[in-house]
């Protein structure tokens, strides 16, 4: 092709690794972190409801509440095993 620009060979570029600097840690430690709790909960109140509208919708309230109770016994055993642990 008469005006085409000449063709330049692929260069070939170093990937930095993703600490690029020294990784010791240098300075005192963070302080106290944020507490996300609350967020969290709120999240998955969000997503139960909206979960559990989709079974509602797909295979009825039964299955809702089968799903509720399986749940709920589950959160019961946890909590049994930890507070079993801490004692």
């Amino acid at each position: 092709m008469a005006g085409a620009p000449p063709m330049r060979a692929m260069t070939l570029y170093k990937l930095e690794p993703l600490c690029h600097r020294s990784c010791d840690v240098q300075g005192p430690p963070p302080g106290q972190v944020e507490n996300y709790t609350d967020t969290a909960l709120g999240m998955l109140l969000v997503n139960m409801l909206w979960v559990f509208g989709v079974i509602w919708a797909c295979w009825g309230l039964a299955a809702v509440l089968v799903l509720a109770w399986v749940i709920n016994a589950l959160i019961t055993r946890l909590a049994r095993l930890r507070s079993r642990d801490q004692a």
